[in-house]
C-alpha cells in the first residue's frame, strides 16, 4: 500500500483589507487577488452583505473592457462602473461587489481610495 504524501504549494488567493473615509462616510475593502484576476469587495462594517457583483475584463477587440452585472440591481452601474476603469488600469479582470449607498460624489472618493491603495501595496492587487 502506498503512503499519500503532501506537498506545501503557494496559495492562489491573497487577501487584502483596508478602510478610509469617503465623504464622511466609512468604506471598507477586501481585496482578493486571484491567479489571474481580482475581486473587490466593497461595503461598511455596520452591514456586510453581498448583493451586488460585476465582472469587467478587457478584450482584444476593443479598447473597453466587457462588462457584465453577475448579481443585483442592473440599474446600478457603481461596481460595473468602477470594476471598467480598475480592469483597465490593472490589465486583468475585476469582479467588484459594490455594496454601500452612496451619491454621484462619492463614487470618485471610494475610487480614489482604493487606487492610492493599490499604490501603496501594488503586490496584494
Amino acid at each position: 500500500m502506498e503512503v499519500a504524501t503532501i506537498e506545501y504549494c503557494e496559495p492562489k488567493v491573497l487577501g487584502h483589507g483596508f478602510s478610509f473615509k469617503a465623504c464622511e462616510q466609512a468604506i471598507l475593502v477586501k481585496a482578493y487577488k486571484l491567479d489571474k484576476g481580482l475581486f473587490l469587495w466593497i461595503g461598511s462594517l455596520s452591514q456586510p452583505v453581498l448583493e451586488d457583483l460585476a465582472l469587467s475584463m478587457s478584450t482584444p477587440y476593443g479598447q473597453d473592457p466587457l462588462q457584465t452585472k453577475l448579481l443585483g440591481d442592473v440599474l446600478n452601474m457603481s461596481s460595473m462602473n468602477l470594476g471598467a476603469r480598475l480592469s483597465k488600469k490593472l490589465d486583468k479582470p475585476v469582479y467588484v461587489s459594490f455594496n454601500i449607498s452612496m451619491d454621484k460624489l462619492s463614487l470618485p472618493a471610494i475610487e480614489a481610495g482604493i487606487v492610492e491603495e493599490m499604490k501603496k501595496f501594488p503586490l496584494q492587487f
